[in-house]
Order: C-alpha cells, then sequence, then structure tokens
C-alpha cells in the first residue's frame, strides 16, 4: 500500500517471481561474475521481490541511484515495480499474473 501498488496483484506477483525472496536472482554466476545462467532466452536476469528484468537498467539508476544490484534492496525494487505498474499496468509480470 505504501507504494500505491495494489496489494492482491503485488502480493501473487511477490510469490510467484521470487516465493517472497527479496534477494533472490534467476541466473547463476561464475567466480569472475559472468551469467553461466539464466531462466530468460534472452540472456536477461530478473532481481529481487518482484524480479525486476535487468532491461531496466536505466529506470534502477533513474529512481534508485545505483545498479542493478541495487534491485535487491527491498525499497528500491518496490520503486522500480510501481513506476513499471504506472506506465504498462500488469504487463511486466504477464506471465504470472492470474487471468
Amino acid at each position: 500500500r505504501k507504494y500505491g501498488l495494489p496489494v492482491k496483484d503485488f502480493s501473487y506477483i511477490a510469490y510467484r517471481e521470487s516465493r517472497c525472496r527479496i534477494k533472490a536472482i534467476n541466473a547463476r554466476f561464475d567466480k569472475h561474475g559472468n551469467v553461466t545462467w539464466t531462466l530468460n532466452k534472452n540472456g536477461s536476469i530478473d532481481r529481487g521481490l518482484f524480479q525486476i528484468n535487468s532491461v531496466h537498467k536505466d529506470t534502477v539508476r533513474k529512481l534508485c541511484k545505483g545498479d542493478l544490484d541495487t534491485l535487491l534492496h527491498l525499497d528500491c525494487n518496490m520503486k522500480v515495480a510501481k513506476y513499471l505498474y504506472d506506465r504498462y499496468g500488469l504487463v511486466p509480470w504477464k506471465m504470472v499474473v492470474k487471468p
């Protein structure tokens, strides 16, 4: 509610996307920080509670004043989710939202 997101929808999204884990990442990295595996066919990576995609790196930089790893902080993940929701509705999470 604090961020103006619909609680029912985003509670469901948080559970489906990350099992409510704030520091969830859908990728694996080698010891040098290179991605060795990701669920996304295009090689992008999802991070945080709402699994914000790496294609939104400029938005993250603008809203959170940091790189994509700042999405692992709840406040940043919520801010970016609100930004995306205000612009696109639930489209960024279309694969997980109940019809």
